[in-house]
């Protein structure tokens, strides 16, 4: 887990690690999904429809998602794919 430390100037500074990992570069766009269990980073955006359903969703509903979303990463290629 990574910590982000907000600046005076409301910016915040994503380690180099998490940047190389996750192939990012200057310019761009991460998405902040705002659920009831805090704040969901996505690097690769949201599209009108996944944002639609995530909006529609009850908050038990969105803490399981998100419970969910969070072991994804730990998941196997197998896992992931019978999802």
């Amino acid at each position: 887990m990574e910590k982000l430390k907000i600046e005076p100037d409301g910016r915040l500074t994503i380690p180099s690690e998490i940047i190389r990992k996750h192939g990012l570069h200057p310019g761009d766009e991460l998405v902040l999904v705002d659920s009831a269990d805090g704040l969901l980073v996505y690097t690769r955006g949201v599209d009108p429809k996944t944002l639609s359903w995530w909006d529609s969703l009850t908050d038990a509903e969105t803490l399981t998602s998100a419970a969910e979303a969070r072991r994804y990463p730990a998941l196997s290629e197998e896992q992931r794919d019978s999802l």
